[in-house]
């Protein structure tokens, strides 16, 4: 499957930021074609690939090529002369798409050295308070008694974190015992506290991948 990132824009600003994904090879097509494969074209684009590539009015070939483009958008008249399509780099794309961006960043997580690092590596006090997440005094006060009478944990502490996410949740995460016996228990509650998640886990990567999850760019 392959990923074309573009911008339509009329003269004056961009109008919309599109991701196609598709098995077609429009790129090639493009390249290929005769219009683009002329010496002033070639000489264009030695001059200058990134220029050529990222700075062309597209638009003919791309809707004579891929049609359906234009059923992605269907309110934007693409007859209009002043309407234009140009490639983006994903870079540049990712922009404009929160979502596909944190889902990229997600990915060139786990593909790293860190990823590896932090699936060995437990959550601790100060992972959580180098993180950002701030002790719940009296909570921890109300139950601590509780669980090293009835569990034998003598350090239990709970903490509580907001996302500084477009659509914010709230993190909250204790030491208290769970029925499967890991060190963390992790509950997610939206932006008006209504529980939308809650999971068990020991690793700063288990922690990672629910904040993928559920589209925070928050991180460990």
């Amino acid at each position: 499957m392959n990923n074309f990132y573009f911008e339509v824009y009329n003269d004056q600003e961009p109008l919309e930021h599109i991701n196609i994904r598709t098995e077609q090879e429009i790129w090639r097509q493009i390249c290929e074609s005769p219009e683009y494969t002329t010496d002033e074209m070639l000489d264009k684009f030695h001059h200058s690939p990134y220029d050529w590539m990222h700075h062309q009015d597209f638009k003919k070939k791309l809707l004579e090529i891929y049609p359906d483009f234009i059923t992605i958008y269907p309110d934007i008249d693409f007859n209009r002369e002043d309407i234009h399509i140009r490639m983006i780099p994903q870079i540049e794309y990712r922009q404009y798409d929160e979502k596909f961006d944190n889902e990229m960043k997600f990915l060139e997580y786990i593909q790293s050295e860190k990823a590896s690092t932090d699936k060995r590596t437990p959550i601790n006090f100060k992972i959580l308070e180098d993180g950002g997440f701030k002790l719940q005094e009296a909570e921890t006060n109300l139950i601590k008694k509780y669980q090293e009478e009835t569990y034998g944990i003598k350090d239990y502490k709970s903490y509580r974190l907001w996302t500084n996410d477009k659509n914010p949740i709230k993190l909250d995460i204790d030491n208290g015992w769970n029925n499967r016996g890991t060190k963390w228990s992790l509950h997610i509650d939206n932006d008006v506290c209504e529980t939308i998640g809650y999971a068990d886990i020991d690793t700063i990567k288990q922690f990672n991948k629910l904040m993928e999850i559920f589209d925070s760019k928050f991180r460990l």
